[in-house]
């Protein structure tokens, strides 16, 4: 998240856009003091949580592109 918000801070590709947003630099700062200062649980929550990267890599389906809704990890409806 860090460097994403950096890079967006840094005007990566904003000639692409056609405009100068107006408060696009004080949302990211903003933004960026909010994720450092955030402090994650000491103890994961019952029940979990969000998805790890090899959970996430199910949640979707290659061949179609779309998302599988989490109750219902058995697949793509699609590919059924």
């Amino acid at each position: 998240m860090l460097r994403v918000a950096a890079r967006a801070l840094s005007r990566r590709r904003w000639n692409e856009l056609g405009y100068r947003p107006p408060h696009a630099e004080d949302s990211l700062r903003r933004f960026l003091a909010m994720v450092e200062s955030f402090t994650p649980p000491a103890r994961a929550r019952p029940g979990g949580g969000f998805p790890g990267p090899d959970d996430a890599a199910r949640a979707s389906c290659v061949r179609h592109r779309v998302l599988t809704a989490l109750p219902l990890w058995d697949g793509c409806l699609f590919c059924r």
